[in-house]
């Protein structure tokens, strides 16, 4: 058995104030608890099912059992059956199990950045430890959260009475989740119960080691910042200030001298101790405690409160001031090495790939995209599946891709991800075949030819001298992406070519993981409905876990998509290519009626803003100085607006009417497709169900079989105890007629039995028939 310190999870000093913030959200999200065992798939906020199996109920502790522990349990996202068990306990004392599931190593956590004092909203957290485990939440102790007692004396506890109720709660939940009893165990928790930890794990132990039931499998305790004895843990911080340089050498001295190593209840007639406490809380006032290279209270508010002032001030990438003292350099700015600066991988308009590394702020200047749009991509916070339109880019958040696409040239968040790496080789392939298409169509132009194909491949086939020369006008195509206007059939955009591939790989995934799931499906369920067993009835368990989780990735996949495709607004700001060219057109026509005036005219955005960029591989720098309106990129040639089609709308940002037809058709092919995977995840859901519900009326059936026999053995053993009174009476060793041998004999003893045995054969049949005329018996 093994113990383990983390201690980059919350401090006890943060858990007292989160706790009275939580008390308010509980009744918000989780009102409607039932006091009984249930799973839950959705909650309020939470935008769809829930992609975990999420279960809450209430287990009974005490000697009355007056204790009623209520509790959250989260089977893991991999493996139930193999990943380990955590009991998970929250610090305070007193604060919620739902503090943990949320602030902690839950599935869910709350949109801040989304949050307008409102109701709040969930998403998903993707560093959850439930992706890996099996946790369960308490309410601990009695009088936390949604846990209660029938009895006034049940409020009043200790931390060993807390500890021996744990162990109770932890056994009696073991016996009602036998399935459970044989995954690795680990009890764990943060702050405050750094005490109780210990105990209950020392419970578990010799528990097992005693014969007590059941057996748990123990493997060892985790703590994060653990609470151990509150004199010695508040007053060996002196110590641990000095360690990581927080304060002065000579200032460690003062104190160790004048206050007598007391640092908790220090002599306040000593002026000299109260001093240099006072300087100490000087250099540290604005440390977090619980992680003293993050800013205080960053999981609060994204600013920093000046505690001086009462106001708060903007806390900027690049300095900080943290601290000052005797020895230290007061308002010394502190360098945050590499903060914001992430790897990207930058494709341009010929496929060609490179590693770059970037900040937040040149992306934005680079893509005209506010911080916001940005955040929708970054690793440590969890939005649901998004495709954005604005005036320069298109946002792509997609299942594993995580994309910016501009006007000629796509920009990857997570390109290391092996589950990515395929997505970039077909990206890479489409967007050479669609540099080599524009190319021909620019030539072909040029020749006073028309361009007649209308996708990559034609055009590919056109390079190789196949099937272009006997191309006739009008000819149309069923292909998407198809554009017919008086001058013939074109190629799509370069942002709708990334598009399509960033769909593509989306959509596919999710079906493949969607006929994946289907083909376990069917044979488990039918195994199951051939044979009843806890081994089956846990695969099917397994099944319907990860049926709900897919199903959620698909339906916000769908639901982006349909959003999309309800609005035209959003499918004209897509049009990148056509804007830029607009844009340009009206630049140039106002340049040539003003021949005086050098400078042009001015756009909202700032087009020539420089981007500066490190390579990844060999720390050389490149500024991107490339004026985007005249970067040569056949993707930016003129193209005709025709107002033919039946779905146009009119541009937000050049006022001038865009036929969204082109866009329209590419997310209708994608919308089938993943909608189709959705109707097909609902079938199996329908056929889960549909065999939950057989396997209930076999169970019922054989219950009511169970019964039948019961009332039968009953009415037997009633009959046969009739006889047995019968044979005693007559066994018993009275004076009467029958044992007279001179006047009776063995005869009439045999009589007398015989005909007691009959009477009780003819009542048994009376009260069986009884019962069937009542409907009792079948």
């Amino acid at each position: 058995m093994t113990g383990f310190v983390l201690p980059e999870l919350a401090a006890s000093s943060g858990k007292k104030m989160k706790c009275m913030c939580l008390n308010l959200l509980l009744v918000l999200v989780l009102s409607g608890a039932a006091m009984s065992q249930n799973i839950t798939t959705t909650l309020p906020g939470y935008n769809g099912t829930l992609p975990f199996s999420l279960e809450t109920g209430y287990v009974s502790v005490g000697d009355l059992e007056e204790l009623q522990f209520f509790y959250y349990f989260i089977e893991s996202q991999r493996d139930p059956v193999k990943d380990p068990l955590l009991l998970w306990l929250t610090g305070g004392p007193g604060c919620s199990g739902f503090s943990g599931l949320v602030y902690e190593i839950g599935p869910l956590t709350f949109d801040y950045i989304a949050f307008n004092g409102s109701f709040p909203t969930l998403v998903d957290n993707p560093y959850s430890w439930t992706q890996v485990a099996n946790i369960i939440f308490i309410d601990a102790p009695v009088g936390t959260g949604f846990s209660y007692s029938t009895t006034q004396e049940g409020y009043y506890s200790n931390d060993t009475q807390s500890a021996e109720a744990v162990y109770q709660f932890l056994r009696k939940w073991m016996l009602k989740h036998p399935m459970f009893r044989y995954n690795p165990l680990y009890i764990a928790g943060d702050s405050y119960s750094g005490i109780i930890v210990p105990q209950v794990t020392l419970k578990v132990s010799n528990g097992n080691r005693n014969g007590v039931r059941p057996p748990m499998k123990l493997q060892g305790y985790l703590l994060g910042n653990p609470v151990t004895e509150l004199h010695s843990d508040e007053n060996s911080r002196i110590e641990f200030y000095h360690r990581v340089t927080l304060i002065s050498s000579e200032l460690y001295e003062s104190i160790q001298e004048n206050c007598k190593g007391e640092y908790v209840y220090p002599n306040v007639s000593n002026s000299d101790c109260m001093d240099d406490i006072g300087l100490v809380a000087e250099c540290t006032i604005r440390v977090d405690d619980a992680n003293i290279l993050q800013p205080k209270c960053s999981w609060a508010s994204p600013k920093l409160a000046d505690r001086s002032s009462g106001t708060e001030i903007d806390d900027p990438d690049p300095t900080r001031t943290i601290m000052s003292g005797p020895g230290m350099a007061v308002g010394v700015p502190l360098r945050k090495k590499g903060t914001g600066v992430k790897p990207w991988l930058l494709l341009d308009s010929n496929g060609q790939a490179q590693v770059v590394e970037v900040g937040k702020h040149a992306i934005m200047r680079r893509t005209g995209l506010p911080a916001r749009d940005l955040r929708i991509l970054d690793p440590l916070l969890s939005y649901p599946s998004t495709v954005l339109g604005r005036e320069r880019a298109i946002v792509i958040n997609l299942e594993h891709i995580k994309a910016i696409i501009t006007a000629q040239e796509v920009l990857l968040l997570n390109s290391r991800d092996p589950s990515v790496i395929p997505f970039i080789d077909e990206l890479q392939g489409k967007l050479s075949r669609h540099s080599q298409a524009s190319k021909a169509m620019k030539a072909q132009e040029g020749n006073g030819e028309e361009a007649k194909w209308c996708d990559l491949e034609e055009a590919e086939a056109h390079l190789r001298g196949v099937g272009a020369g006997g191309a006739q006008d009008g000819e149309a195509s069923g292909n998407q992406g198809q554009e017919e206007s008086g001058e013939g059939l074109k190629v799509l955009p370069f942002e709708f070519v990334a598009l399509e591939v960033c769909l593509e790989a989306a959509c596919s995934c999710l079906e493949n993981e969607a006929r994946t799931l289907e083909l376990e499906a069917h044979p488990a369920l039918d195994k199951l409905t051939s044979k009843i067993s806890t081994l089956n009835l846990e695969r099917v368990r397994q099944i319907k876990s990860r049926l709900v989780a897919i199903t959620g990735r698909v339906q916000k996949v769908r639901d982006e998509l349909e959003h999309l495709l309800d609005d035209d607004d959003d499918m004209a700001e897509m049009y990148l290519t056509e804007k830029l060219q607009l844009e340009n057109s009206t630049t140039s026509s106002l340049t040539e009626r003003d021949d005086m005036n050098d400078e042009g005219p001015q756009t909202d955005i700032d087009y020539r803003n420089l981007a500066e960029i490190s390579l990844d591989a060999t720390g050389e720098s490149m500024n991107f100085e490339g004026d985007l309106r005249n970067t040569g990129n056949p993707a930016h040639e003129s193209m005709d607006i025709h107002g033919t089609h039946t779905s146009s709308t009119r541009s937000i940002t050049t006022g001038k009417t865009l036929d969204v037809e082109e866009l329209e058709m590419l997310l209708e092919a994608y919308f089938v497709q993943i909608d189709g995977t959705l109707n097909n995840l609902s079938t199996l859901r329908e056929y889960v169900d549909d065999t939950e519900d057989y396997i209930n009326i076999m169970l019922d059936d054989k219950q009511n079989h169970l019964l039948q026999m019961g009332v039968m053995l009953t009415t037997a053993t009633l009959v046969v105890s009739a006889f047995v009174v019968v044979a005693g009476i007559f066994g018993m060793n009275i004076k009467i007629d029958l044992f007279d041998d001179t006047e009776t004999g063995m005869k009439d003893w045999l009589w007398t039995i015989g005909g007691s045995t009959i009477a009780s054969v003819v009542l048994y049949i009376i009260a069986i028939g009884w019962c069937k005329q009542k409907r009792l018996l079948e």
